[in-house]
């Protein structure tokens, strides 16, 4: 994105998800992802989908969210809502509350399943 954009013209993902535990590096996963899309102030998208995380949520996190085993069994995996995700980031700059939490689970996901996740900014 040019540094020369006006803001108006810039398109904003703002990025939530649910996880099964903490951190990637101790197997947490994705268990629910969702993203509204805004350009010059304005919402241009809405969409979220829960994850099969193909694992056990931690009790924890499910306090937490309130995502249970039997609400993900038979969603789609990552890799099935990968191409989803990735039209709703693609030239965006992406949003979230705590934004390395998130990212960090999603280009963990990303990883695991042989791809890389699109290359945007990110504002926290």
């Amino acid at each position: 994105m040019p540094s020369s954009a006006k803001l108006s013209e810039v398109s904003f993902a703002v990025l939530d998800t649910e996880t099964t535990g903490l951190s990637p590096k101790y197997g947490g996963r994705v268990c629910e992802v969702a993203v509204v899309t805004l350009k010059g102030g304005r919402e241009t998208g809405r969409w979220s989908t829960l994850l099969d995380p193909q694992c056990r949520i931690d009790p924890g996190a499910m306090m937490i969210h309130g995502i249970t085993q039997a609400m993900v069994a038979g969603q789609p995996t990552f890799a099935e809502a990968a191409d989803d995700l990735d039209a709703r980031l693609q030239g965006a700059v992406l949003v979230a509350h705590n934004a390395p939490f998130d990212v960090s689970f999603l280009a963990s996901e990303y990883t695991r399943i042989g791809r890389v996740m699109p290359a945007v900014p990110v504002l926290c």
